[in-house]
Formats: structure tokens, sequence, C-alpha cells
């Protein structure tokens, strides 16, 4: 994301509004940042030029139930980042590389994972664990727990 936004930034004579702009934000916010604008609308938070910094602290950088010396820091950067809006935008760039994470993978969450039989994820193929289970396989039969059959059959 970073890359692509680099680039396009040198292509275009660094005339490109890579950073947040002082208008249309929202414009900006929706074409550059489309899930951290969809958290904005989610919350039913305001969007105009004046207000969407105030909602984007409040939805990514909400110092809610922090007391004492955690909270004086937060206070300290969120009015920073009022006084100048430019300084939010390392913080859209992580939430939406976030967000954009989030998004592919709890698509794999819970009873809508791919690999819904017993299989290893593929992260663990080829690990020292996977090679021990299939040596121990081939050497004495050992077959692995079905935790979820186990479960079954000892309820």
């Amino acid at each position: 994301m970073l890359t692509k936004e680099t680039i396009k930034f040198h292509e275009s004579n660094f005339g490109d509004p890579i950073l947040l702009p002082d208008n249309g934000r929202w414009a900006w916010l929706n074409l550059r940042r489309p899930l951290v604008a969809q958290l904005l609308l989610e919350d039913n938070k305001p969007i105009d030029d004046k207000t969407i910094i105030d909602s984007l602290l409040a939805v990514l950088h909400s110092p809610e139930n922090l007391t004492g010396t955690l909270l004086k820091p937060y206070i300290r950067a969120n009015g920073h980042i009022k006084e100048n809006p430019i300084l939010i935008w390392p913080m859209l760039l992580r939430a939406e590389a976030w967000l954009t994470v989030r998004a592919q993978k709890r698509g794999n969450w819970g009873g809508k994972r791919n690999n819904k039989n017993d299989e290893p994820p593929p992260i663990f193929k080829n690990t020292k664990l996977a090679r021990t289970i299939e040596r121990l396989e081939a050497e004495y039969g050992w077959q692995p727990i079905n935790k979820k059959q186990f479960y079954k059959d000892n309820a």
C-alpha cells in the first residue's frame, strides 16, 4: 500500500495528494483508506472536513478507560494531531493495513474455516514438529488424535 502510493507520488512529480489534504478529506479517505472510512460510517461519526479528524481519533486512537499517566500521553498526542492533521497519516496507513489483513483472515474464522479437516494449516507443514509426526506415523503407525472425534466418543 505504501509503496504504491509512494511510487504514484514520485511519478506525479510530487503533486499527488499522498498525505491527508486540507480540503476534501472524506473523498480522500474514501479513495485511499476505504476500510477506515467504513469504520467511520459504521460508528455514525461525522465526516465533514472540520470534524473528521475528531471522528478518526475517536475510532482509531481513543484513550477510553485509561487513567492517570497513561491518559496524559493520549490526550497530548491527540491534541498535536488536531493542531496538525497531517500527523494522522501514519495512523491511517497502519489502520488500513491492519483492517485489510483482518478482512482477509476473518473469512477463515470459526466455522468458516477453509481447512475443516484435521489437516494442519499450511504454515505448520515442513516444520520440525510436522517431520517428527510423519516419522512417528511411518515407524510406529502412530496417528494423532482427532480431537473432535475423541470428545464425541468420550462424552
